[in-house]
Order: C-alpha cells, then structure tokens, then sequence
C-alpha cells in the first residue's frame, strides 16, 4: 500500500537504487533504475511463495519443528543460576528497510549483521557461546553487570544500537519491576 503513493515510491526507488549500485563495480553499466528489468526475481520470489502455499498441513508443521528446535538453543539463559527465557532471539535478516508512512530511508538495504559486529553480555565464568556461523567468530565479548542486555550490535539503516534482552516474562524482569514499583 505505501509503495502506491507515488512520492514514497519515488524515494524507495531512489534508496534502493543507491544502495543497489553499491553492490557492482564502480564502473558498472547499471546507470538508470527505469532501465532494471526485475520481472525473472519476481517470478521467483513469487514461486517459492505459493510453494510454501502448497506444503501440506504436515510439512508445515514438520518445517515449523526443525526451525523451533534451532532456536530453542538459543531461547533460554542462565542469569544468577537461574534459567530465565530470552526475549528476542533472532537478528533481523537482511531486506529493504520500510519504515513507517514516508520515510526518508524507506528503499534502503539493511545489511546482513555478521557474527563479527555481535557483542555477548555473559559471566566472567560462562562458556562463550559457540558462534552458529561457520568460519566467524563474536565481535566481542564484555562482563557487564550493571545492564541487562545479552547480545549488542548496531544496523545500518539508522545506526541505531540494538540489543538481545531477556524476555518481559522472565522472573529477573518482573523482580526489577516489583522494586521499581
């Protein structure tokens, strides 16, 4: 729907069309967007989705299964000997940034965050995490007692921090929440 309004496509378009040619040779032939002819990646993008479509209630649920023991590694934390569920578990993947109504970076690639630019909040007598990409390694490492994210990285699209916390149901949240209030 944003993407009907013509001036907010104008500046998608004009966003995605910098960062686009960021990815070629500085002396690439890409030189106008109107000329790009993205009719066989639609077709794709739109194969794989009514593929997804068609899987049956079964593979869904069996596709569903093997993505949610990936992640139940990373789901849960010990914090002061006690397990305690993480909130956000996952790093955006890589896409074009939307934004809200006109944004004036709508259109821009949010790059892909490496394990490199990931700093992990953990006890000085943890284990580190091993780090699930093959051939990379954690940005960092700090023993930081006095907040209380887990992970840290900033995206690139508006160079903002963001953080891993534990989730708002874990029993350390809602204790600072009952002596906050």
């Amino acid at each position: 729907p944003q993407l009907g309004d013509a001036k907010v496509a104008k500046v998608f378009n004009k966003n995605f069309f910098t960062d686009f040619k960021k990815l070629f040779p500085r002396n690439g032939v890409v030189k106008k967007f109107d000329l790009l002819d993205f009719s066989k990646l639609r077709a794709h993008v739109l194969a794989e989705r009514e593929a997804r479509k068609g899987l049956t209630k079964e593979q869904k649920e069996a596709k569903k299964a093997i993505e949610d023991e990936k992640k139940m590694k990373y789901t849960f934390a010990f914090v002061d000997g006690n397990i305690q569920k993480i909130g956000n578990v996952m790093v955006e993947p890589p896409g074009l940034f939307r934004g809200r109504g006109a944004h004036p970076k709508t259109g821009t690639l949010k790059k892909r965050v490496m394990p490199e630019q990931i700093t992990l909040n953990i006890g000085e007598d943890a284990p580190i995490p091993k780090c699930p990409v093959p051939g990379h390694r954690w940005g960092g490492i700090v023993h930081k007692h006095d907040v209380t994210w887990l992970a840290t990285w900033k995206e690139n699209v508006m160079d903002n921090t963001k953080y891993v916390w534990l989730a708002a149901s874990s029993g350390f949240k809602g204790q600072a929440d009952m002596e906050k209030y």
